[in-house]
């Protein structure tokens, strides 16, 4: 190997001059090329890092190395070496997200851990037993930075790990000059028409052994990518990424899936067609703050298809499902209703659209589209708007015309009604009567409290002593109030209130005769 001085290179390349063979082959010998291993001797310093690095790893069985213990007090021994293992996933700092191992170096009181107390631990690495590049503090910025080796570069200026360190350092530079910066992954050069560094956006090295390159060439010293298999050796550490993955005919469209490193682990299932772009979505026939739904489809191989930009579903349901939702269609059942018919179009509702009919929520939670041969369906669930009936629409109307006849009523207060009803819906009749609660799917009503020749509330009127005594009982104190304690109440019923609306209370009678406080 002919290891050429660099100042004796720049000779036989100047300007116009025809470099011999042996020339060539020589300066080719004056840097090592990706393929060749580096020998450590040949790394300056890196013997003297090595033997610097005070760990005692060599003499330590990782075997006898426990976990760090917070609850106990651990006592610096010079001629026994202490060393724990010790991660934090929660912590901010990475070092400490992963398990290291830590050497005592000074009395650590229980929970004072390398984290929380690093000056009594000594950071040991992610491995006893054997020494990384990694473990050697400042060994990856040394191999960096290594420029005073024979045959180096001197247009390579190195790493730094952001822009401004690189132009503190170097504040004026020439034609030829690059460095790589940490905080961009790209090498950068000088401009000299500009006097100010420029990012190249590449992670590839370049060579510069020509002191006049050519101007915007990525190679000063040749544009077709000759040279692009070399690396100066004082930069032969320089990581490099993957930045182009074609995929093969098999994988046509299909979407590549790379690691940390760039490796190509293989291809995803859906296509680059497939990718939902937002800015193509069709809003032209939706009003602001109107939603759509973009479809996936689940293929015969169990895997999701995306439909992309082109395939959306309007968010509510379409027009004519009030008929069909209505209260009065007996295929009700309970709060869950499915319709047959024509769903080619979506007409009867399609998964996770929704529909409103006055204060009425509906939800469709499954549909099948059919086929010209055969009808399609969807399911819809309700989510009521109010559970009272309410005086005045036809359907609650009929309902309590049902409950408030004797008719049908059992001697337990149970009776089933023809009407459509919603289980737990209930309706306090204002005149006096029941409280009627629905207590099944298929329309089933209860009643309880007074009978219908009794009012459901007693008020101020009806009842001045025993709401004045109310009132005024401490309730606090004693739980109950009992009304036959003071013969001057009125007669009262089993499950009669009394609404204190001037005070925001509300009591109840219970069946020996004692009221409570509900609120």
């Amino acid at each position: 190997m002919a290891l050429t001085p660099i100042n004796t290179l720049k000779e036989w390349f100047r300007r116009g001059l025809k470099p011999t063979q042996q020339q060539f082959w020589d300066w080719l010998d004056s840097f090592w090329h990706k393929d060749e291993p580096i020998p450590s001797a040949s790394i300056d310093g890196l013997q003297g890092l090595l033997d610097a690095k005070v760990d005692k790893k060599d003499t330590v069985d990782p075997d006898q190395v426990g976990p760090y213990n917070p609850a106990a007090a651990y006592v610096f021994d010079a001629a026994r070496a202490e060393y724990v293992s010790f991660s934090n996933a929660d912590s901010a700092e990475p070092q400490f997200q992963v398990e290291g191992f830590y050497r005592l170096t000074e009395n650590a009181p229980a929970g004072e851990n390398p984290e929380t107390h690093p000056g009594h631990w000594a950071y040991q690495g992610y491995t006893i037993g054997e020494i990384t590049i990694d473990d050697v503090v400042d060994l990856r910025e040394a191999l960096n930075l290594l420029h005073n080796k024979p045959g180096a570069n001197p247009n390579d200026k190195g790493w730094f790990e952001t822009e401004a360190a690189l132009t503190t350092n170097h504040p004026v530079g020439e034609n030829g000059w690059y460095a790589i910066v940490g905080t961009t992954d790209t090498f950068w050069a000088w401009d000299s028409d500009t006097n100010a560094w420029k990012d190249s956006g590449s992670n590839q090295t370049p060579i510069a052994v020509d002191d006049t390159p050519t101007e915007g060439s990525n190679n000063p010293v040749s544009s077709d990518g000759v040279y692009q298999g070399l690396v100066s050796k004082s930069n032969a550490n320089h990581e490099h990424t993957l930045s182009t993955i074609k995929p093969d005919a098999n994988n046509a469209n299909k979407m590549p899936v790379v690691s940390a490193d760039g490796t190509l682990i293989g291809y995803t299932a859906f296509t680059f067609d497939q990718i939902l772009q937002l800015a193509s979505i069709d809003m032209t026939d939706i009003n602001v703050g109107e939603k759509k739904i973009v479809l996936a489809e689940k293929a015969s191989d169990g895997s999701s298809i995306m439909g992309g930009a082109i395939a959306q579903l309007d968010k509510l349901g379409a027009p004519g499902l009030t008929a069909l939702l209505d209260e009065t269609n007996p295929l009700w059942d309970g709060d869950q209703i499915t319709i047959t018919g024509n769903n080619r179009t979506g007409a009867l509702g399609e998964n996770s659209q929704e529909y409103r009919i006055g204060s009425d929520f509906f939800l469709c939670i499954s549909h099948n589209n059919g086929t010209d041969a055969s009808n399609g369906s969807a399911t819809w669930v309700r989510n009521r708007g109010q559970d009272s009936l309410t005086p005045g629409v036809v359907h609650d109307d009929a309902i309590i015309a049902e409950l408030e006849t004797e008719i049908g009523w059992s001697s337990a207060g149970f009776k089933q009604i023809t009407q459509k009803s919603k289980k737990g819906t209930w309706y306090r009749k204002n005149t006096g009567g029941y409280l009627f609660l629905c207590i099944d799917k298929n329309n089933g009503w209860s009643r309880i409290g007074p009978p219908s020749t009794a009012d459901l509330e007693i008020t101020i009127s009806s009842h001045p002593t025993l709401t004045s005594n109310l009132a005024a009982h401490d309730f606090a104190t004693n739980g109950m109030y009992d009304e036959s304690s003071d013969g001057a109440n009125e007669t009262a019923e089993q499950g009669q209130e009394w609404w204190d609306l001037a005070n925001n209370a509300w009591y109840k009678r219970n069946m020996n005769g004692r009221w409570a406080k509900m609120n």
